[in-house]
């Protein structure tokens, strides 16, 4: 670019008679920006024309630049990066994919609202049941109604729900966001909520832990919630009588309970420990068959998270029992009813452990039951695999220690094996794609090198 000096007109004779005329004449001689020079070393200019007072003082040459021309380049530079950058946005938009979780913010981090509506929607997987005036309540965040720690507990496992559906397992700012609220919120007011509230909040923090492999935790909150229980007395038949002689049942409070149950049976099977380990006191075991003449009661689901502790005996029972009174049941209750009778399969199949080595009736019927369970889960489509309550993963666990313990031992051919593997390892694909943190199918790699080659 050639340069070009600035032309700056002199003030004529007459205009300088006057300080008017004076300040016209030296305004007429400053150029409009400083020299080049200056400019360069960053100095301040006196703007005179033709040569500024500083270089002259220090003897260099002094040049203006023509600065209109100068700034119609920089307008032109300006105008081209613009055109470059929005083709790039606009090259970029059109090759963009939408992400397959695209929602999960709008709808969990922005809305807890839709946090305890996805929960509530999906608490049979839970196994809590909720009066309808709670459960609008916890639909509209009254806090007036309920306690704003079961708020964020409900928010929590909500969010957890929402997020194991879109196939997300990592860890998450909602989740973590979630569970400092609750536990914060619930180690403040606590010991003030009413006892059914305290047992909502222990049971839905212990399937959580649970849910992420958190076994400390999830013991800790299950000895806690079994604490209240114990410390105020409750009972899964109140003691008060109506004066038409039924019974007052808090429904709440016998969802609350069977659930602390049902968890407190799970570990007893799980842990492998003596029949007189069970956390809660006896005599909740001793009035659940007592329950199941007060259905008639009860609402459905109070019902089937009742019955469904009844491992040994009864399970049937109950069961046909509440097929006969319910003619269509929803596929929510419906995976509560497979859940009960897996867990009852896991009861029966982890008693024939004990004499499959001496009593070769008892090593068949397990052989039948692993059979039953692997059989029954080949026909799950992937969303009952979501509905099914977490704690029944100890089935297939128990599944893939059976299998072990008889490939070992040459207890069963070869085929039969490789029939049985097949089963359970499709299952336990499925498994970890919902709950990776049990990781079944590493379970089963190691025991059958010969039987299982590689992850499908």
């Amino acid at each position: 670019m050639v340069r070009k000096s600035s032309t700056v007109t002199s003030a004529s004779p007459t205009d300088t008679d006057t300080p008017s005329s004076a300040s016209s004449s030296l305004s007429s001689r400053l150029a409009k920006f400083a020299c080049e020079p200056c400019r360069a070393r960053k100095q301040k200019c006196g703007r005179e024309w033709p040569r500024c007072k500083h270089c002259e003082r220090v003897g260099r040459k002094c040049n203006f630049d023509d600065q209109e021309s100068v700034i119609s380049t920089l307008r032109e530079r300006v105008a081209e990066l613009e055109t470059r950058v929005a083709k790039y946005q606009a090259a970029r938009q059109h090759s963009a994919r939408p992400s397959p979780h695209g929602g999960i913010v709008d709808n969990l981090i922005l809305n807890p609202a839709k946090m305890r509506e996805f929960f509530l929607h999906n608490r049979a997987r839970i196994g809590l049941y909720f009066t309808p005036e709670h459960t609008q309540a916890l639909l509209d965040g009254e806090t007036s109604k309920v306690s704003p720690s079961l708020l964020y507990a409900t928010q929590l496992v909500g969010s957890m729900m929402r997020l194991q559906d879109e196939d997300r397992f990592d860890p998450h700012p909602t989740l973590i966001l979630q569970l400092s609220r609750t536990e914060k919120s619930f180690s403040i007011d606590g010991e003030s909520l009413d006892v059914v509230t305290q047992i909502q909040i222990h049971e839905i923090l212990t399937k959580f832990y649970f849910f992420h492999g958190d076994t400390k935790n999830a013991t800790l909150h299950m000895l806690r919630g079994s604490h209240v229980v114990m410390k105020y007395g409750r009972h899964l038949i109140p003691s008060t009588v109506l004066p038409d002689g039924s019974i007052d049942f808090n429904e709440e409070e016998i969802s609350a309970l069977s659930q602390m149950m049902f968890v407190d049976q799970w570990v007893h099977f799980a842990d492998a420990r003596p029949s007189w380990a069970f956390i809660l006191p006896p005599s909740l075991y001793a009035e659940l068959p007592l329950l199941e003449a007060f259905f008639h009661q009860l609402n459905k689901a109070d019902c089937l998270m009742a019955a469904r502790l009844d491992f040994l005996q009864q399970i049937q029972n109950a069961l046909l029992y509440l097929r006969s009174r319910t003619q269509v049941v929803p596929a929510p209750l419906r995976m509560l009813q497979t859940a009960t009778m897996f867990l009852s399969f896991a009861a029966l199949m982890k008693l024939h452990c004990l004499t499959a080595k001496t009593m070769p009736e008892s090593r068949e019927k397990m052989q039948q039951i692993l059979m039953n369970v692997a059989a029954i889960t080949k026909t799950f489509k992937e969303d009952d695999f979501r509905r099914l309550c977490p704690t029944v993963i100890y089935v297939w666990k128990l599944c893939i220690h059976v299998v072990r313990n008889e490939a070992e031992a040459n207890a069963i051919p070869a085929p039969v094996v490789t029939a049985i593997v097949a089963l359970v390892k499709q299952s336990a694909i499925m498994l970890d794609s919902k709950m990776p943190t049990h990781k079944l199918l590493d379970r089963l790699l190691p025991y059958l090198p010969n039987t299982v080659h590689a992850k499908d």
